[in-house]
């Protein structure tokens, strides 16, 4: 199959997942609101487990461009066209007892073949929140460090973190630790953390270093209202 021919199929799925989020729109919720919540297989809020859903994201770049021009030797410039996943995330999380959350997330190389399309997981956390004044998730999550750092790839406004942010901060994301965040007085909101260095793909803790980073905040928003 030739990457022009991938670049076409891949647009139409595209469009076909937009066109019946649109189609099946409804007025108390939005059409794409709609067409994630097939991604809930379980939901029960009188039962002790409460919900159970399909996590990820699917990211793909394909660029196609059709050169007017000739190269040095006068020859006529060839179509390039090429596809490329950025990023691919599996996974799923549970709610229970009202207060806990088990979450597992996998991170999948699909431009690899078959047998190395897994690389690592994202997540394997557990986590307790008993209301907004404090959460706690410990084991495998993302660090979070800076705000570009804290930032979800679903929720960045470009393609990509900038090679600024890149420098400033360690580029490995997801560690295994503890993690603490809450509010309090009214727009204060504070976080505390305690992580593994050891990056490793899954589980890691013996044999490497440790580091925390604590964060308080104040929202300033409610004052200009």
């Amino acid at each position: 199959m030739s990457s022009l021919t991938r670049i076409a199929i891949y647009t139409l799925i595209v469009g076909l997942v937009c066109f019946s989020a649109l189609f099946i729109q409804a007025e108390e919720k939005s059409g794409f609101d709609k067409a994630w919540s097939y991604l809930t297989l379980y939901e029960n809020a009188e039962s002790n487990f409460q919900k159970f859903t399909l996590a990820g994201r699917a990211q793909l770049d394909a660029v196609w461009v059709d050169p007017d021009g000739l190269d040095e030797e006068d020859n006529a410039l060839e179509n390039f066209s090429d596809t490329r996943w950025r990023r691919f995330r599996f996974g799923a999380e549970a709610h229970m007892f009202d207060t806990w959350k088990l979450h597992l997330e996998a991170n999948f190389d699909l431009n690899e073949d078959f047998s190395d399309w897994y690389t690592n997981l994202t997540d394997a956390y557990i986590q307790w929140e008993n209301s907004k004044k404090l959460k706690i998730k410990a084991f495998k999550q993302s660090a979070g460090f800076t705000l570009d750092g804290d930032t979800s790839s679903k929720r960045l406004l470009s393609l990509e973190r900038n090679n600024l942010t890149n420098n400033l901060w360690f580029t490995a994301e997801y560690f295994n630790g503890l993690l603490v965040t809450g509010k309090f007085a009214g727009n204060f909101s504070y976080k505390a953390s305690f992580f593994s260095s050891g990056g490793a793909p899954e589980f890691d803790w013996d044999g490497a270093s440790w580091f925390t980073f604590w964060q308080l905040g104040y929202k300033v928003k409610d004052e200009f209202k």
